[in-house]
C-alpha cells in the first residue's frame, strides 16, 4: 500500500480510507467495498487513531445538539457528507 489516510467522523458515522499515492485527489474511499486486505488496514488505523484520541489533551469535544444540523448542513455544502 501507498501512503494511506484514514478518516472518521463519529458524528457523522462515516470513515473514509483513500490512498494518496493511487488517489492524491482523495476520490476513490476505499472502504465502499473493501478487500480483507484494506478492511484489516482499516481496522488497525481505526485502533490507531482511538488510542490516540483517547490520550488528547483536551479531550475530544462533541458539537453541542443545535449547532449539530448546521455543522451536518456546512459539510454536506462542502462535499463531505
Amino acid at each position: 500500500m501507498g501512503n494511506l489516510v484514514y478518516l472518521q467522523t463519529p458524528f457523522a458515522g462515516s470513515e473514509e480510507l483513500y490512498d494518496l499515492s493511487a488517489d492524491p485527489n482523495e476520490q476513490h474511499n476505499l472502504l465502499r467495498s473493501p478487500s480483507p486486505q484494506i478492511a484489516s488496514v482499516a481496522r488497525e488505523l481505526k485502533q490507531k487513531l482511538e488510542i490516540w484520541a483517547a490520550s488528547a489533551d483536551p479531550l475530544e469535544s462533541y458539537p453541542e445538539r443545535e449547532k449539530r444540523q448546521e455543522t451536518m448542513e456546512k459539510l454536506k455544502a462542502l462535499g463531505y457528507l
